[in-house]
């Protein structure tokens, strides 16, 4: 049967060195970002579960510089973005599906 796959190869989660590698890529070298403690965090994580957790990361950092640009408080719209320790717990309960 075409498009059949009769061995499944598990591949495993990606070593410090490789998810370093991961991060720098998301982090494009800011020097305010602790690469290491990231690694140390995403232990379990996958390389989708790294993006994920970067581009949710960037969101709530571009909402915390729109709060203090533009609109006066009373017109500001609260950030849609879970704290960071949900992201994060979010993002390792994704991988583990």
């Amino acid at each position: 049967m075409p498009g059949r796959c009769d061995y499944l190869i598990p591949i495993g989660t990606p070593d410090a060195g490789a998810r370093a590698a991961i991060w720098s890529r998301y982090t494009a070298g800011r020097t305010d970002v602790d690469v290491a403690a990231l690694v140390a965090a995403s232990e379990l994580f996958t390389p989708a579960d790294i993006e994920h957790a970067a581009r949710i990361a960037a969101q709530v950092s571009f909402e915390r510089d729109l709060e203090g640009v533009g609109a006066p408080a009373a017109r500001r719209r609260p950030s849609s973005a879970p704290p960071r320790r949900t992201t994060w717990r979010r993002s390792r309960s994704a991988g583990r599906r």
